[in-house]
């Protein structure tokens, strides 16, 4: 997958004091809502948390998790795949594509082989889904994702399965992309199936081993630290 990232999450017992805003803590940078300020984080912010203590306990994680990016990322053909050119779902489909520094939470701009529209590259205005690849006249793909406008007027090539989008939170500019295209059916099936290994996680819960030497592959997969209680220290 070329220069595929996972980013850190940090996660905080009791959570964020914050106001939600229509029952999210998440930010809509755009138009500056929600979250801290309605902003991105900058240096020296602070932000205020639920709990000030957490009990010691014994860190668990799950065994055999598996967050690698899968080698080719499903999609749903259309809803307007007619829209081009024969060649051109050959070259999506074949091909690999590029993600580039205009990615963030609205979507991911691609960078590969053109795309040829069959009948231009305008078309009227309609839902946008979780997921959908735009393709305007630069021939160059979008994957619209969680901040994603409601409507859109350039024609969708596909639709990535939705059992492979948080994969696409795992990725960054620079990493490489390739597709594969599903019925509606197996990917309602593979959402099942991942759906049914989630409810299970948290009877599968183990604690963690104690770290030996200091491992990558260790520090990815298990809790760094037990807790933080402020951010500032104490004196």
């Amino acid at each position: 997958m070329g220069k595929n990232v996972i980013s850190c999450v940090l996660a905080i017992e009791g959570g964020i004091a914050l106001a939600p805003v229509m029952g999210s803590l998440s930010t809509y940078a755009r138009a500056r809502i929600g979250g801290f300020d309605g902003r991105v984080l900058a240096n020296g912010d602070l932000l205020p948390i639920v709990r000030e203590e957490v009990d010691e306990r014994t860190e668990m994680g799950l065994p055999d998790l598996d967050l690698a990016v899968p080698a080719r990322i499903r999609v749903v053909l259309g809803p307007q795949d007619d829209y081009f050119a024969r060649d051109a779902l050959a070259t999506f489909l074949g091909e690999p594509y590029v993600i580039t520094r205009a990615a963030d939470r609205m979507g991911m701009r691609l960078e590969g082989p053109s795309l040829t529209h069959a009948k231009g590259f305008n078309i009227v205005s309609d839902g946008i889904a979780p997921g959908s690849i735009q393709v305007p006249g630069d021939g160059q793909p979008i994957i619209l994702l969680a901040d994603r406008q409601t409507t859109g007027g350039y024609p969708k090539i596909a639709t990535v399965a939705s059992v492979d989008l948080p994969a696409l939170g795992r990725v960054g500019p620079g990493s490489v992309l390739r597709f594969e295209a599903v019925s509606v059916e197996a990917a309602e099936d593979l959402r099942r199936a991942q759906a049914a290994i989630e409810a299970r996680w948290r009877e599968v819960l183990q604690p963690v081993a104690a770290a030996v030497g200091v491992r990558e592959k260790y520090l990815y997969d298990s809790n760094l630290i037990s807790g933080v209680a402020d951010a500032r220290g104490s004196d």
